[in-house]
């Protein structure tokens, strides 16, 4: 029994180590289905997919339809859909505020870093060096949208300058102050903005980046949502400041002080949203839109979380600053007890301008 045992055992050695032999060349292939880290940054195909990748993490609007589920007029004809659920009672702890836009942020920004880390790798006979500036702009200029969002949502962030491993300690992580997240979202911006264009001039390149018209839409537009969209972990003043602090520019001291008189607010500027009325956060909302001086206001349904009075004193008062300031308000509502109040009414019906009127 014992040289069985022996002879099985032995010719069972001698399999493996034929089997081993014969597979060496087979484990040194470079699987043909199977992309490496290193092949990614090969080809420009690879390449620029990664890229678009980064841009997959961008979600809607911070606005998104799920945040009208608390509002208690809501109503919602989708079924299993978050602001239905929310509508008809049945939320609870385990639910959460749409996708985790924490989550979301964050891996954009690891992509972002891990892409303008190794796209000088990609051969220059591949690509350019005028399209590896352009790349490694855009992916700065998605930083910074991540971390603007992070600070809106969430507050001061965690700032990464290179990709994080995945055995590092991240208790090591912290957020850093406020205004050092201001500075870091404000140079990331900056920095891209001699290198993307005004405006992309091929179709290929719709959606993309496009620093300076977001500078445009900050210095020339204004906007008072139906949400009012404040920042609960931040004071009055810090929440009318803000676009002005991520534009890297001061407010004007005296402006301030008029905006915030005429709108009510000014001995308000210390508290904070969460101990306000409707009415008086969604006055904070209109400073905010004003202080930077856009020549355009954009009104989103801003009576829609309102009382009839509050809702008219609002309309009034945005009308007011359109007028004291020079700036152009353009307002979006379904109550047509409003529109009668604009000195120019579109109507459109399934996205179609359907009448102008004087």
């Amino acid at each position: 029994m014992k040289k069985i045992f022996s002879r099985i055992l032995a010719v069972g050695l001698l399999s493996a180590g034929i089997i081993g032999v014969s597979s060496c060349d087979y484990l040194d292939q470079k699987p043909e289905n199977l992309k490496t880290t290193d092949m990614i940054w090969e080809t420009r195909v690879e390449a620029e997919a990664y890229l678009y990748n980064i841009y997959g993490y961008i979600w809607l609007s911070t606005d998104d339809p799920v945040v009208f589920g608390f509002a208690d007029e809501t109503s919602c004809v989708f079924s299993n859909t978050n602001v239905r659920n929310m509508v008809e009672g049945n939320w609870g702890p385990s639910n959460t505020l749409g996708d985790n836009k924490w989550s979301a942020a964050y891996r954009g920004i690891q992509k972002a870093l891990v892409f303008e880390q190794n796209i000088d790798r990609v051969p220059e006979g591949v690509l350019s060096t005028d399209l590896k500036t352009q790349y490694k702009a855009e992916s700065r200029f998605l930083r910074g949208w991540f971390y603007w969002n992070l600070l809106r949502l969430y507050g001061p962030f965690v700032i990464f300058e290179k990709p994080a491993e995945q055995d590092e300690d991240f208790n090591n992580y912290v957020r850093r102050p406020f205004d050092e997240c201001v500075e870091y979202v404000c140079g990331l911006m900056e920095s891209t903005l001699n290198v993307l264009p005004d405006v992309w001039t091929s179709t290929a390149y719709l959606g993309r980046s496009d620093e300076k018209m977001a500078i445009f839409r900050r210095r020339s537009m204004g906007f008072v949502f139906q949400q009012f969209n404040l920042l609960d972990e931040y004071s009055v003043l810090n929440n009318i400041c803000m676009p002005l602090r991520l534009d890297g520019r001061k407010p004007d001291e005296t402006f301030l002080a008029e905006v915030t008189k005429m709108l009510g607010i000014e001995e308000k500027l210390k508290k904070y949203p969460y101990e306000l009325s409707g009415g008086e956060q969604q006055r904070v909302a209109i400073a905010r839109s004003i202080l930077a001086k856009p020549h355009i206001i954009f009104a989103d349904e801003p009576t829609g979380n309102l009382d009839k009075k509050a809702g008219e004193d609002t309309l009034n008062l945005l009308s007011s600053c359109a007028a004291r300031f020079g700036q152009t308000l353009i307002i979006v509502t379904h109550d047509l007890e409003i529109a009668k109040k604009a000195d120019r009414i579109i109507k459109i019906e399934d996205g179609k301008i359907v009448s102008n009127q004087l």
